[in-house]
């Protein structure tokens, strides 16, 4: 995926010493639960964006926008934000998939600017306006308990 993926390393999720030598050793196809992981955080994703969960990670928040006025003179002008943040058509929502590949799951999206809403920064013209992160990937401790469950449920019934 080229515009913004997200990466889980199976240590982080708390698993005990023995569970992860059991999942190591067993030699089973970790395709499946990984799927699960992958159909579970897309789903996750999207609520925050339907939810409105997405915000800004600054107090004041606004469009800046920089005018000219007649005589070359610029003027900052704030605008304020109304509605569902990155919902409007819903693109970057609707784009957020998953791939499993051997060992691994990524999550993520190819929408060009994923980027700038997740990390924030500068965009348009001259980059004049400020974007601030607003991010909507991630792994919360909610989250890393389910996927740690839906392995332990595999492992569980495969071992």
């Amino acid at each position: 995926m080229s515009g913004l993926t997200l990466n889980l390393n199976v240590k982080g999720l708390g698993l005990t010493k023995q569970q992860l030598k059991r999942l190591k050793n067993s030699g089973l196809d970790l395709r499946k639960p990984l799927d699960l992981v992958g159909q579970y955080l897309v789903s996750e994703t999207q609520s925050k964006f339907v939810d409105n969960k997405i915000k800004p990670q600054t107090k004041k928040f606004g469009i800046k926008k920089v005018v000219e006025i007649k005589g070359g003179k610029k003027k900052e002008i704030k605008l304020k934000v109304k509605g569902q943040t990155l919902l409007e058509r819903g693109h970057l929502m609707q784009s957020i998939t998953h791939h499993v590949s051997g060992h691994e799951v990524e999550v993520g999206t190819n929408v060009v600017y994923a980027a700038i809403h997740q990390f924030g920064g500068r965009a348009g013209r001259q980059h004049a306006s400020v974007i601030p992160a607003r991010p909507f990937l991630g792994v919360s401790q909610q989250d890393k308990n389910e996927i740690k469950h839906i392995f332990i449920d595999y492992i569980d019934k495969k071992i």
